[in-house]
């Protein structure tokens, strides 16, 4: 990323996944500009919380929703969900038509993550098994975290 005005240039190199450099980004470049910003600490995409990540979506799968927020709740120290991977299980389960394990999937994300993100994917879910109400409230919980969310804007105005 480039900043020629500012005569700034961030490199940024992974041996892991580059699935959240968009973020990384973000928060880098509100960190040099904003003197008064506290950044989010991206979580760490490690064996150790993949693992973690992997045992909650089984849980909330087999078990139900309740079941991994419990589990959840009861994570050890240092040991975080990851909201990519929780998101792409979702995705995964939404195009094998598994949709009531696929809402329940982002549910879990969108109680660990009330993120934009993660109600836009809800909603998505709730609108591919014909749940227009539950997905027109997941939708606008999304647009109120994110105004600047188009998807869910247009998703909303094509609802009504």
């Amino acid at each position: 990323m480039c900043f020629i005005d500012e005569n700034i240039t961030l490199i940024m190199l992974s041996n892991q996944s580059n699935q959240n450099f968009d973020r990384l980004n973000f928060e880098l470049s509100k960190i040099i500009f904003q003197k008064d910003y506290n950044p989010i600490i991206p979580i760490a995409d490690n064996e150790k919380n993949r693992n973690f990540t992997l045992s909650i979506i089984e849980i909330v799968i087999s078990r139900g929703l309740e079941a991994g927020k419990s589990s959840f709740s009861k994570k050890p120290s240092k040991t975080n969900l990851l909201e990519s991977t929780v998101n792409t299980k979702g995705f995964e389960l939404l195009s094998q038509k598994n949709y009531a394990k696929a809402v329940k999937v982002f549910l879990m994300n969108c109680f660990a993550f009330p993120s934009s993100n993660a109600f836009d994917s809800l909603g998505e879910a709730y609108l591919s098994n014909g749940g227009k109400a539950s997905a027109k409230r997941s939708y606008e919980k999304s647009l109120e975290l994110d105004p600047t969310n188009r998807n869910a804007e247009d998703i909303l105005k094509n609802l009504k």
